[in-house]
């Protein structure tokens, strides 16, 4: 959603149109990588989140690039809150508190989904875990949206993603919202409270994006950009 509507603007300010395109799988990684490795003319941009910068290069050894010597940083695009959502057939609570009470008593762990193993999407539902004390599964996906497919269509229950790809599902009602992790409520989604209101503190992060280029851009085109 946010890399669609900078192309747009940057297009507009650049003459020239902007093509997204999605190179999903490991927590963006691979998207990552291709930018990493592109050549510093200005023809190729990345879309850099936490995961990309920071979480999968700190856990994954074999992440083939490095967050530091291996793109321009050029701006930031958006800070946006993550929220933990459940698909209510599979998971009927209104609250955290009935949540975590409803993963207790389940016979068998129930699912959570993320846009690939390593983002943060994973490490929300990790620490979730550890922190709740409750056993969930995760199911990592190629990308949020076949992630946010199949949470809508059943297949798993639960995911903590990014707020501007769950508010549509939220605000229609097909999802519901449990918690977000942001200081303040959503103006977006009065509705649902802090993960600090319901009483886990500790999941209190915010996402970030940015827009990088590959190593080494001259400094004219970042001025451009």
């Amino acid at each position: 959603i946010v890399a669609r509507a900078v192309s747009d603007a940057l297009g507009r300010e650049l003459g020239q149109p902007v093509i997204v395109e999605n190179r999903p799988a490991a927590g963006g990684s691979v998207g990552a990588n291709f930018v990493s490795k592109a050549p510093p003319d200005g023809t190729v941009l990345g879309l850099a989140t936490v995961s990309t910068m920071a979480t999968n290069p700190a856990i994954n050894p074999k992440n083939p690039y490095d967050p530091v010597t291996g793109f321009t940083p050029v701006i930031t695009l958006a800070t946006v809150p993550v929220v933990l959502a459940v698909n209510a057939a599979r998971l009927p609570v209104n609250s955290l508190e009935e949540l975590v009470a409803r993963l207790k008593r389940c016979p068998v762990p129930c699912t959570f989904a993320s846009a690939g193993t390593g983002g943060v999407g994973h490490l929300d539902g990790e620490l979730f875990k550890a922190v709740s004390g409750t056993d969930l599964v995760h199911v990592p996906y190629k990308g949020a949206g076949p992630a946010i497919s199949d949470l809508l269509a059943g297949q798993v229950d639960m995911m903590f993603d990014n707020l501007p790809s769950m508010l549509p599902h939220i605000q229609s009602g097909a999802l519901r919202g449990i918690a977000v992790m942001s200081a303040q409520r959503s103006p977006s989604l009065p509705q649902v409270p802090t993960f600090t209101e319901a009483g886990m503190p500790a999941l209190d992060n915010t996402a970030w994006m940015g827009l990088v280029a590959p190593p080494k851009l001259p400094q004219a085109l970042h001025d451009k950009l």
